[in-house]
Formats: structure tokens, C-alpha cells, sequence
């Protein structure tokens, strides 16, 4: 299972359909850095940035065009060479605060 700020997903199916798609299909360029790894025997966390156009739907939001530049991390916990749990951490509220009303935050950035 993996947690993420939009819901929890089950399974690369479910990861595909509920979290890739509608992010590629919000911003079809979106770009994704990894700034950073830290791993152990079972388990790593990635420190990443995004960036991408506002260009389709998002969680029922107006497209608005807007440039955005937002961070997060993923952790994941791996057995036997495969993914079994993780999740994911960035502020889905402030991004949706500023596509919708043009709000920055600290964590949100006009790209």
C-alpha cells in the first residue's frame, strides 16, 4: 500500500491510475528531480522537486495555466526485491491554493 496526500493506493495498477495519470494529465510537462537518497537494508526515502505547466484537470480544479515548483519525499519499504509499502509527503493544499487562487506559499513557487 502506498500513502499518499491524495489517498491511499494499492498496487502499481491503482498507482498508475490514480496518481500518475492525473498528474501527467494535469501537467503534461511535468519534470521531477531527485535531489536526494538515503537508504537502508529495507528501506529509502527520496527527496525530490517538481515542476510543470497547469495545463488539464486536477482534482476538479479550473486549468489555469500557471507554472508551479513544489518538493516533497517518498519513502518505500522494499522485501524480497519488491516495494511493498511507502508513501509520499508535499503540500497538495498549498498547490491547490495557488492554481486555484494564485496563492505562493513557501512550499508552492510561481515556476
Amino acid at each position: 500500500m502506498a500513502r499518499s496526500e491524495g489517498g491511499n493506493v494499492t498496487g502499481p495498477d491503482e498507482f498508475v491510475k490514480f496518481v500518475h495519470q492525473p498528474f501527467l494529465a494535469a501537467f503534461p510537462d511535468l519534470r521531477i528531480v531527485v535531489e536526494r537518497i538515503i537508504a537502508g537494508e529495507n528501506d529509502a526515502a527520496v527527496l525530490w522537486s517538481a515542476s510543470g505547466t497547469h495545463t488539464g484537470p486536477f482534482l476538479q480544479l479550473p486549468v489555469s495555466h500557471r507554472k508551479v515548483t513544489f518538493s516533497g519525499m517518498t519513502w518505500f519499504s522494499v522485501r524480497h526485491g519488491k516495494i511493498v509499502d511507502g508513501g509520499d509527503r508535499y503540500n497538495l493544499h498549498a498547490l491547490i491554493g495557488y492554481l486555484s487562487a494564485g496563492t505562493i506559499s513557501a512550499t508552492v513557487l510561481a515556476a
